[in-house]
């Protein structure tokens, strides 16, 4: 019995831990068949989740009218007419979001900008 207290012990610290580790994400709201978000999740989505930022704003996707999703989050706004739109939340509130998919190259510039302007309020 000891050996279980244990066990359940050492699972709940583990599994805080990691709560806590991913309290910051990156959310991906998109409307049904985007054609612009086919296009990011095929040029950008693979190599996001390897890079760094991916490993430390793991990213959601969202459909537009999954409303269970949106549950706790305390975004600006739950309209959204850019498709996609990238919203940063920490502990699930909003800190920034990226308005549209301009191409690989331009998401880049927009997440690093992003990402180093705001690794303060990510990472603590």
């Amino acid at each position: 019995m000891r050996q279980f207290f244990k066990i359940i012990t050492i699972m709940g610290i583990i599994s805080f831990n990691f709560v806590q580790a991913q309290a910051a994400e990156l959310l991906m709201f998109e409307h049904r068949g985007c054609i612009a978000c086919k296009q990011f999740k095929a040029e950008v989505l693979p190599d996001y989740k390897l890079s760094e930022i991916g490993k430390n704003l793991p990213i959601r996707s969202i459909v537009q009218g999954d409303t269970e999703a949106l549950e706790g989050l305390k975004i600006k706004s739950n309209a959204f007419y850019y498709s996609p739109t990238f919203i940063l939340v920490q502990d699930g509130v909003e800190i920034a979001r990226i308005r549209g998919y301009l191409g690989k190259d331009k998401f880049w510039v927009q997440i690093n900008n992003l990402y180093a302007s705001r690794i303060d309020q990510i990472k603590s």
